[in-house]
């Protein structure tokens, strides 16, 4: 009874998501700090699967990126490393699943799109967009807050 107990309280709380808030308008910072938002589009391919991937700025909790779904991160101007870690049935490993070491700059935003697709088997893309495409697409998507 303990434990049947314990897993369905594990459960609960893995399966939390973030909120959506409101469409995308760029936030503002501070001059001398940097933004990079991270955004996920809308799309039917893992809208079921309750495993979102959670992200990282260096050392610090960015949040799960649900489909259309956007961050932003406000970090120091220079090198961060942006990484994520994919769960398996709620349970997130303590390994990274994917990372992206990206130059933040106070000048210009940073746009950094997460997509699965399917091929032969799941494909996994995580890449910096260029700002013109990257301020576009992210108009398709919410606000989320852990």
């Amino acid at each position: 009874m303990k434990w049947t107990a314990l897993i369905a309280l594990f459960l609960l709380v893995s399966c939390a998501h973030p909120s959506r808030t409101t469409s995308f308008k760029r936030q503002k910072v501070a001059a001398d700090k940097a933004i990079i938002y991270l955004y996920r589009l809308p799309t039917h391919v893992h809208s079921l699967n309750p495993d979102i991937p959670k992200f990282y700025a260096g050392d610090r909790t960015v949040g799960k990126l649900l489909i259309g779904g956007y961050y932003p991160i406000e970090v120091e101007p220079g090198d961060i490393d942006i990484t994520y870690k994919t769960p398996l049935f709620g349970l997130y490993f303590p390994w990274k699943s994917g990372r992206l070491r990206v130059k933040a700059s106070s000048s210009k935003p940073v746009f950094l799109k997460f997509e699965v697709s399917y091929g032969m088997g799941s494909i996994t893309k995580f890449k910096e967009v260029p700002e013109n495409i990257g301020s576009v697409e992210i108009k398709k998507t919410s606000l989320l807050k852990n």
